[in-house]
């Protein structure tokens, strides 16, 4: 629990049942962020604790303790409580027993708006210096 309130980046661990396990700290001030403007979808499981609830990356979860897919760097959109778009990059893979079943997943993210805004700002940015 130490190591994982070190870390910048989220992380989230989700039983095979898709309860929830564990969150961080910084997984956990992104819920709060998201579920002020975006309340639970009714088709949508939650944890017990409603506030526990890890949307938006739900469907990361549910890939990877269904399928088993190994999830790397994947972006992801949703509105933050400003009504602005923040990208998150995803990474998700099954946690596996001895006989090699899916007993959990773990998923970690970061949010990488500000990167992807200024990748995309750069070239008017230089075109601009130019001048």
């Amino acid at each position: 629990s130490t190591l994982l309130a070190q870390l910048p980046v989220g992380v989230v661990i989700a039983a095979r049942d898709g309860t929830i396990e564990l969150v961080n700290d910084v997984a956990r001030a992104l819920v709060a962020e998201h579920r002020r403007t975006n309340p639970p979808e009714p088709w949508v499981a939650c944890a017990v604790d409603a506030s526990e609830a890890v949307d938006p990356i739900h469907w990361v979860i549910a890939r990877v303790l269904l399928t088993g897919e190994l999830i790397r760097d994947e972006e992801m959109e949703f509105l933050d409580c400003r009504d602005e778009w923040r990208t998150l990059s995803v990474s998700g893979t099954p946690l596996e027993d001895a006989r090699g079943e899916i007993t959990s997943a773990l998923v970690t993210f970061v949010d990488v708006t500000a990167t992807k805004r200024a990748r995309e700002w750069e070239p008017l940015i230089r075109a601009i210096s130019r001048l």
